[in-house]
C-alpha cells in the first residue's frame, strides 16, 4: 500500500498520539480488570476439530527447518511427497506458497481470538482477551510466528490488503471497531500483532538462530502490552 506524503505525515502523527495516549480508555478501568479470571477464560483447545493441510503443513514444516526465507519448493516437495513440478499446480511460485499458508494461520488466529473475545464482557475484557489469543496462538505456532515476525521486518512480501475479513479480528468491539476505520483498516491489529511479535521474537538475525519465547513466557508480558495500548505511555 503506497501513501502520498500528506498521508504519512498525517499517519505518522496519529501513531504518535496513540503511543502516547493510547486507545483512548480510562484508567480506572483498566485498573480494576481481574487479569487472573480473564486469562483461565482463554480456550485451551486451539484447533479442536480443525485438521491440518497436508500440503501447508509440508511448507510449515520447511518454514520450521530453514525459516520462511530459506524455505525452498524444494524442501516441501521433499516432504510432502510430491514432485516439485507438481507443487506448481498449487502454488505460482514460493511467494505463493508462504502467502497461502500465512493466509489460513491468519484465518486460524481469527476464529481462536474471536472465540476468546466473546466470553468477555465489555470492550476492555474483549480486547485484552483477542490480545492474549493472538499471543498464544503464536506461541503455539513457532514457524508461524517466525514467518510473520520476517514479514513484519519486510523481508518478505504478501499479497494481505488492510480490508481483508481475516484481519478483522476486533470488529465485534465498537470501541475498537471505530478507531480501526479512522485511518487505515485493522491498524489496532497491526500494533497489537507487531508489540505481541517483537515481544516473542528474540534476537533478530538469522532465522534459524532466533530463541522462541515460546509457552513459558510470563502472561504478565501481555499485561503491560495492553496496558500500553489502551492507555499509552501512561499505562506503563
Amino acid at each position: 500500500m503506497k501513501f502520498s506524503e500528506k498521508k504519512i505525515e498525517k499517519l505518522s502523527s496519529y501513531v504518535e498520539e496513540k503511543i502516547l495516549r493510547g486507545l483512548g480508555f480510562n484508567k480506572e478501568a483498566v485498573d480494576v480488570l481481574d487479569f487472573d479470571a480473564l486469562e483461565s477464560l482463554l480456550p485451551r483447545t486451539l484447533f479442536d476439530g480443525e485438521a491440518d493441510d497436508g500440503l501447508l503443513k509440508a511448507v510449515a514444516g520447511a518454514v520450521a527447518e530453514a525459516g520462511p526465507w530459506n524455505a525452498s519448493m524444494e524442501m516441501v516437495a521433499r516432504r510432502s511427497g510430491l514432485s516439485k513440478s507438481s507443487l506448481y499446480s498449487h502454488f505460482k511460485n514460493r511467494q505463493d506458497m508462504m502467502a497461502q499458508l500465512f493466509l489460513l494461520e491468519l484465518e486460524r488466529m481469527h476464529r481462536y481470538a474471536r472465540t476468546s473475545i466473546e466470553r468477555g464482557r465489555g470492550p476492555l475484557e474483549q480486547f485484552y482477551l483477542g490480545l492474549l489469543a493472538i499471543a498464544d496462538y503464536l506461541r503455539s505456532r513457532p514457524e508461524i510466528l517466525v514467518t510473520m515476525d520476517w514479514v513484519k521486518t519486510r523481508r518478505i512480501e504478501l499479497d494481505i490488503t488492510p480490508e481483508q475479513d481475516t484481519l478483522a479480528i476486533f470488529s465485534d468491539i465498537p470501541a475498537i471497531a471505530r478507531l480501526d476505520k479512522e485511518l487505515i483498516p485493522n491498524w489496532v491489529f497491526y500494533w497489537t500483532l507487531f508489540l505481541i511479535i517483537t515481544t516473542l521474537v528474540s534476537p533478530p538475525g538469522d532465522a534459524k538462530k532466533r530463541r522462541l519465547k515460546g509457552p513459558g513466557t510470563s502472561d504478565g508480558v501481555f499485561r503491560k502490552i495492553f496496558r500500553f495500548i489502551v492507555l499509552g505511555a501512561e499505562g506503563l
